[in-house]
């Protein structure tokens, strides 16, 4: 659970933003109660909190290892969208795209060398809502 939550913190803060139209909220929300446990789906919605969002996984709701590359589907819209994070500049640390491709099936890289990738939050969100 401790190597977990560093990378969860990444994620989770690429998903959690300040706005999100209410159609992106909704097409992700309905993707992703299709994909994740029933414990999991009620927490399908974008939140502008890193911890709301990390709570699921800290309490249990939402499993980490099987749950957490089903959300990232989810926020990509299922879509590769490594080419707008290039454009934003997230290739200046090649396997932070990943967290831009909503193809991949898993993460190839431990899971400490994405702590870097924080600073990326802003345009991986960006090309997320683009996605939609």
């Amino acid at each position: 659970m401790k190597i977990c939550i560093p990378y969860a913190v990444i994620f989770l803060c690429i998903i959690s933003n300040n706005f999100v139209t209410s159609n992106v909220d909704h097409n992700f929300a309905e993707c992703c109660k299709k994909a994740v446990s029933h414990s999991c789906a009620k927490h399908c919605k974008y939140y502008n909190s890193v911890i709301r969002y990390s709570w699921p996984f800290l309490k249990g709701d939402c499993d980490w290892d099987k749950e957490r590359d089903l959300l990232r589907h989810c926020f990509m819209n299922q879509k590769d969208q490594t080419e707008c994070c290039s454009a934003l500049k997230v290739n200046e640390h090649p396997h932070c795209l990943e967290i831009c491709n909503g193809t991949l099936k898993s993460f190839s890289h431990p899971i400490g060398q994405y702590l870097i990738c924080r600073r990326y939050i802003k345009q991986a969100t960006k090309c997320a809502k683009s996605s939609w």
